[in-house]
């Protein structure tokens, strides 16, 4: 797999938080030669009439569409005063996660760079639930930046290495922006507390990814652990090390068979203080029928 960062797409309120994950969107798209992809999601105004109706007001949307397109090209021809840059702007209209998943699909972009906890405007439209839905019916890597992050650099990437599917195929979405930052890549094998079998599974997997790194000449150091919370040592060992990025599966917990039930994956979003690159691998006839055995009303 030859996994490039050429499209980003930016989602965008307008606020604070998302405009700082702008800002480091477009210093990637620097680095990587990438164009910059804006888009706003409008919600659908509605009210509830006197029966319980939700009845659609179409002239508030109008409203909200066109001062939507209005602020889009303002923060465009900001962006290309500044940087040499392709920026294109679009406006949806409909659910935030389904909007972002269908124009990456329809548009082939490779990332998707979110800001987290942006409140302005959009009912709390970048919380941490919403960043979750967005991974989940994402097709493409998301990466969640956190209003504290003010680097436009990531000099050191924690990728932590569970027993779970996808942990050697990340290693490929991870590479281009170890290059382009000349990064170092920290390896943190982390296994659940007095579990020999996993700990035994989870050395394996280690060692083929660090194999594959150093056969690609990458600087990389590595520890493991056992531990009760996975999650919770994850961001300790981050926030201990100082990292600027870490690279995560967003796939199925094989230890608890949740999918995306925020269990390990919403725990890291909501509680890391450095940007988070949440990874799906493909969906196997395996993972899927897993998905339906516990999943089945």
């Amino acid at each position: 797999m030859n996994y490039q960062i050429k499209n980003i797409l930016v989602p965008i309120d307008f606020s604070e938080p998302v405009n700082n994950a702008l800002e480091v969107a477009i210093a990637m798209a620097n680095r990587h030669n990438a164009d910059i992809h804006l888009l706003h999601v409008v919600h659908p105004q509605v009210y509830i009439d006197q029966t319980g109706m939700h009845i659609a007001i179409p002239e508030v949307t109008q409203t909200l569409i066109n001062a939507a397109v209005e602020n889009l090209k303002k923060h465009k021809a900001v962006i290309q005063k500044k940087y040499v840059m392709v920026v294109n702007t679009s406006v949806e209209i409909g659910t935030v996660a389904i909007c972002i998943s269908n124009y990456v699909l329809n548009n082939q972009k490779d990332l998707v760079v979110m800001g987290t906890h942006g409140t302005s405007g959009w009912n709390e439209f970048f919380l941490g639930s919403n960043a979750m839905a967005t991974i989940k019916e994402c097709s493409c890597p998301v990466l969640t930046i956190p209003p504290s992050f003010k680097k436009r650099t990531f000099d050191s990437i924690l990728y932590p290495i569970r027993n779970v599917d996808g942990v050697m195929e990340k290693y490929d979405y991870v590479k281009p922006i170890i290059e382009k930052n000349d990064a170092k890549i920290h390896l943190l094998g982390v296994a659940q507390l007095n579990d020999e079998y996993e700990s035994g599974i989870l050395n394996n997997k280690l060692k083929a990814v660090r194999d594959a790194i150093l056969h690609n000449n990458e600087y990389c150091s590595y520890e493991t652990h056992r531990c009760a919370n996975i999650a919770r040592k994850i961001l300790e060992i981050a926030h201990k090390r100082n990292d600027d990025i870490m690279i995560i599966n967003a796939t199925l917990d094989k230890t608890w068979y949740k999918f995306f039930s925020g269990s390990y994956t919403q725990q890291i979003l909501n509680h890391s203080t450095i940007p988070v690159l949440s990874v799906k691998p493909a969906l196997t006839p395996d993972l899927i029928k897993q998905r339906e055995m516990f999943f089945v009303a």
